[in-house]
């Protein structure tokens, strides 16, 4: 028996993350309804081309959606500093990145 047979979940995380999720709890037995009330928008880009340069010793991500809209704008290859991630999700971004996490809490 399937532990959410017949249970209904509202999904309300953002639309590029809610597949996945919904996929799994419908392997779950649940039935899953989609309703995004979050949608995340990279910002400040222009500022982030003119302060980012490759001497910061660090970059740390708090979550898959900074590093991807921070990569969207930093080419990878040019990446020479220390990363340091909050979650598997992001670690495994930064790794498809053929970029290296040495630190993850």
């Amino acid at each position: 028996m399937l532990p959410l047979n017949k249970q209904t979940i509202l999904i309300t995380i953002a639309e590029n993350q809610a597949e996945d999720f919904s996929e799994k709890l419908q392997l779950l037995g649940a039935k899953t309804i989609s309703l995004p009330l979050i949608k995340t928008a990279p910002i400040n880009q222009n500022e982030l081309i003119k302060t980012f340069n490759s001497k910061f010793e660090w970059l740390i991500f708090t979550s898959v959606n900074a590093a991807t809209y921070f990569f969207e704008t930093i080419n990878p290859k040019t990446i020479t500093s220390k990363i340091s991630v909050v979650g598997e999700k992001t670690a495994q971004y930064i790794q498809q990145l053929n970029l290296t996490v040495n630190f993850q809490p």
